[in-house]
């Protein structure tokens, strides 16, 4: 009930009509439906994602998302404004293309991206150094029109998967409410830090790689809030796909750190107290989704025991090094 338009968002023949009204020609005099339409994902009642391939000699594959609300009009200009900035800044990071928007249907049209996602395999490879320096270019930029995202939010969303997870498992979700608890004090010992645009759910397979350049995606959910829940996030889900792809956790330790002076080497300023608190609360929130995946509920453990040494002290993401120069200062 939420989404009604989504219907027609599918129905080829609406969407050949409404293709064409945006200047999208299927090059035939055939009257036949020429879009095919496929969901490639849906989040009921919020949004859904949909790929669109025009036929003919022409042949395009475009990409429309479909919210709710108003998000598309927000999305299609906040792309504009990072494709701006990332260019001017010769980050090797682009977006997709907005080609469109479809007031109606509350859609953005964008191109499609060719290339591929990244996996745990190649996390040594230098597009782990390359993804530092994409975040340090997307914090560095300046979007207008954002909503404000803060520590207490991640909280509240932890909290709310602890309460739901109790529905299923009562177990599991005892230690998830206490890792939340432990969570939300460190929290209230945080330090301000200056707002910057941050994506709020950055992890690998949010870039789509086509050669040294990297397309961005999912820029829906851009906020202003601390550039270390994009640090944590990608830190925590580096966690279980290594583990889903039977390869040791054991240096996660030694990736963040590497990870975060590459992100301090091309500009980014993080505080490492901080990258710590997001990094746990990335596993605490995914040890309760994924409790209720069958497909990855085996590596649940070994998130929460890893968020738990985050919370003990017992794992430290290290401080930038002071020049000597500095020290004596």
């Amino acid at each position: 009930p939420r989404l009604p338009h989504l219907a027609e968002c599918l129905n080829r023949t609406t969407m050949t009509c409404r293709l064409e009204a945006l200047g999208f020609p299927h090059d035939s005099d055939d009257a036949a439906p020429r879009v095919q339409a496929r969901l490639l994902a849906h989040k009921p009642g919020r949004r859904a994602v949909i790929l669109y391939e025009i036929a003919g000699e022409a042949r395009a594959r475009l990409v429309g998302k479909t919210y709710r609300d108003d998000r598309a009009m927000r999305v299609v200009e906040w792309s504009r404004q990072l494709a701006a900035q990332f260019a001017e800044r010769g980050a090797p990071v682009r977006v997709p293309q907005p080609l469109g928007l479809d007031r109606a249907l509350k859609m953005s049209l964008s191109r499609w991206c060719g290339g591929r996602g990244e996996n745990a395999t190649n996390r040594l490879g230098p597009r782990f150094s390359k993804t530092a320096e994409i975040l340090s270019a997307l914090h560095d930029a300046v979007v207008g029109g954002l909503s404000p995202f803060t520590a207490e939010d991640e909280c509240m969303i932890a909290a709310r998967w602890s309460k739901l997870l109790r529905r299923f498992e009562a177990r599991r979700a005892d230690r998830a409410e206490r890792l939340t608890e432990r969570l939300i004090a460190w929290s209230r010992r945080l330090s301000p830090v200056p707002p910057r645009t941050i994506h709020r759910d950055f992890y690998e397979k949010q870039l789509i790689w086509a050669g040294r350049l990297a397309h961005l995606l999912d820029l829906d959910t851009l906020c202003a809030g601390d550039p270390a829940l994009d640090i944590g996030n990608f830190m925590g889900n580096m966690l279980l796909d290594r583990a889903s792809a039977g390869l040791s956790i054991r240096e996660l330790p030694a990736l963040a750190d590497a990870f975060v002076a590459d992100y301090r080497r091309t500009g980014g300023a993080v505080d490492s107290e901080h990258a710590g608190f997001y990094w746990a609360a990335s596993l605490i929130r995914g040890g309760a989704i994924h409790s209720l995946r069958d497909a990855t509920r085996a590596h649940v453990r070994s998130m929460w025991d890893m968020a738990e040494s985050l919370l003990d002290g017992g794992i430290r993401v290290s401080q930038p090094r002071q020049s000597k120069k500095g020290a004596g200062r």
